[in-house]
């Protein structure tokens, strides 16, 4: 399944099984059901048509076991974070959170740690995880950074022991 709009790329990637999702449209798969929700980004697949032509957003996931995982992809932060805690009880908030400085240029696209934090507060998720930072740097902030600033804004919200801290490589069982 994909956000709308990628149903060209993804045949021409060989994929023949494709559900494409509207924002709020739901795939059910046995005893899983996945939830495409709005996030605050863009998106640019080709320059010769121009930005925007697909859909982008963040996944919520009712696993098979019981928790529910909120995955937001690429996002700003924008006013949608309490309305999702209003209609999901989430486990787990997985925000990406990389590529955020200089703040003038990616704050449209990438949520900072304040913002992160912020998110997660609204959300009322039990548990933080951060992905798509230390990989290669995309945007001003050293690829290290974004766990450490993290955890000082975590620790001052009183909110450091909700956050699993996930380093490179590792796997954590949920």
């Amino acid at each position: 399944m994909s956000p709308l709009g990628y149903a060209r790329e993804l045949k021409t990637a060989g994929l023949r099984r494709h559900t494409p999702l509207d924002w709020f449209d739901v795939y059910h798969d046995g005893g899983r059901e996945i939830t495409l929700l709005p996030a605050n980004h863009w998106t640019m697949r080709s320059p010769l048509v121009g930005p925007n032509r697909s859909l982008w957003g963040g996944y919520l996931i009712r696993t098979a076991g019981g928790p529910v995982i909120y995955v937001a992809g690429d996002t700003a932060y924008f006013d949608g974070f309490e309305q999702f805690a209003a209609d999901y009880a989430i486990d787990l908030a997985i925000f990406n959170m990389g590529a955020y400085a200089p703040r003038w240029f990616m704050a449209g696209s990438h949520m900072d740690p304040a913002e992160t934090v912020q998110a997660f507060a609204e959300l009322k998720a039990k548990r933080l995880m951060i992905a798509h930072w230390g990989t290669f740097r995309l945007g001003d902030e050293p690829v290290h950074r974004p766990p450490r600033d993290l955890k000082n804004r975590l620790d001052r919200k009183g909110l450091l022991s909700q956050w699993v801290d996930i380093g490179l490589g590792q796997t954590h069982y949920f």
